[in-house]
């Protein structure tokens, strides 16, 4: 069997003959095997685990007409894990894997999670992917997470707006021959902060790492409202403050500290 690539991102398997397979490296790799089964009959054991662990499959009786993708971008979450997404437009899906690099390929890794929207695109470089919903809703999504939803001020979303990729804190809107940049705040600008959560990411099990990382990024308020005093590192005082009421202490007022105290 060889793979071909037919209309952009759409894959489909077609046959080959014996000659064509003959010409192939893996061939070599393939005799090497049934040589070393011969001699050790307890070698085909170890070589059924390998392969099966690499094997994907699929229904051959599929019916994979229409499921063109007319987009496909690379994503990543705030825990930097990577995402290859395929948006197929005649479907209005967004169909998502998680990918895994290993020393000699890449592999996916879960489910493939299928989400019904109008667009997507991957914030470049970023740790988000901007979604179009069909309720004209701008979402943002890391990795497989639903994180928040975008509010516009003087700002209508239509049926016929395109996302585009921008940046690592931007994605762009088109509608028609207007296009429309969106710029999102960044999850750090003090690098002593960014090391405070990478430790904690470290540190947590994944899943509360997820959660901690999201919980900052969505819900972080501004320095204004945290903080009495001017300080020289305002998100840093923010990011320990935080860090200490996921713990549960609750922060009331000090005169050495620039925390203002928390409502009851």
């Amino acid at each position: 069997m060889i793979i071909e690539f037919v209309d952009g991102l759409h894959f489909s398997v077609v046959g080959s003959t014996a000659t064509q397979l003959e010409s192939q490296p893996f061939v070599s790799r393939f005799q090497v095997f049934c040589r070393e089964l011969q001699r050790q009959p307890d070698f085909d054991l170890l070589l059924a685990e390998l392969c099966l662990d690499h094997v994907w499959t699929e229904p051959t009786k599929r019916d994979s007409s229409g499921e063109i993708s007319n987009k496909m971008f690379l994503s990543r979450n705030v825990l930097s894990q990577d995402f290859v997404n395929f948006f197929i437009s005649s479907l209005g899906q967004l169909r998502s894997i998680r990918v895994v690099h290993t020393v000699s390929n890449i592999t996916t890794s879960g489910t493939m999670v299928i989400l019904a929207c109008r667009d997507a695109t991957a914030l470049r470089g970023g740790d988000m992917t901007a979604v179009l919903g069909h309720d004209n809703s701008i979402s943002f999504y890391s990795g497989h997470a639903k994180c928040a939803v975008a509010v516009i001020p003087r700002f209508t979303v239509t049926q016929s707006m395109v996302l585009h990729a921008a940046d690592s804190s931007s994605f762009v809107i088109q509608s028609g021959n207007q296009l429309t940049k969106i710029e999102i705040p960044a999850m750090f600008v003090n690098p002593l902060a960014n090391d405070l959560f990478v430790a904690l990411v470290e540190a947590l099990p994944r899943e509360k790492a997820m959660h901690l990382m999201l919980h900052w990024k969505t819900h972080s308020r501004t320095y204004d409202d945290d903080l009495e005093l001017c300080v020289a590192e305002p998100q840093l005082h923010v990011a320990l403050r935080f860090v200490l009421e996921q713990t549960g202490i609750s922060i009331g007022y000090h005169p050495k500290l620039p925390w203002r105290k928390v409502k009851e």
